[in-house]
């Protein structure tokens, strides 16, 4: 089972914008840091990671370390991206005005979803109606 966090923003029209957040490590912020919080429109997040990328290109043109030792720095950086990215996320939804509304545990993000909406009192007024 996965957990996950839920955000709400609520809407000028009263329809309100739902995202769940997995806890846990974020393969994809590991993988492709950048272009992961492009993709979440994380613009703080991304500039922190591209100076970061920048530092390191910086230190491994003037080998200010020797490169094994770069290698492993890199990697341990990669690391950490890949445990906060998800707590970054959250923390970017936050400063657009999503709420958190709770916790949900499941096996996937679908189920997730399913689980929430199964548990929440007012679900008419979390997604556009089909009609309008």
């Amino acid at each position: 089972m996965r957990f996950y966090t839920v955000h709400i923003q609520p809407q000028k029209s009263g329809q309100k914008d739902l995202v769940l957040v997995k806890e846990g490590f974020s393969w994809p912020a590991f993988l492709f840091d950048v272009f992961w919080a492009v993709h979440h429109r994380a613009w703080l997040t991304c500039g922190v990671l591209t100076a970061a990328i920048c530092v390191f290109c910086i230190i491994g043109y003037w080998q200010v370390i020797a490169a094994p030792l770069l290698l492993v720095v890199v990697l341990g950086w990669r690391v950490a991206v890949g445990f906060h990215g998800n707590d970054w996320r959250r923390t970017e939804l936050a400063r657009h005005g999503f709420q958190a509304a709770g916790v949900v545990s499941a096996r996937d993000y679908v189920s997730a979803v399913q689980r929430f909406l199964d548990k929440s009192v007012d679900r008419s007024s979390l997604f556009l109606d089909a009609g309008s």
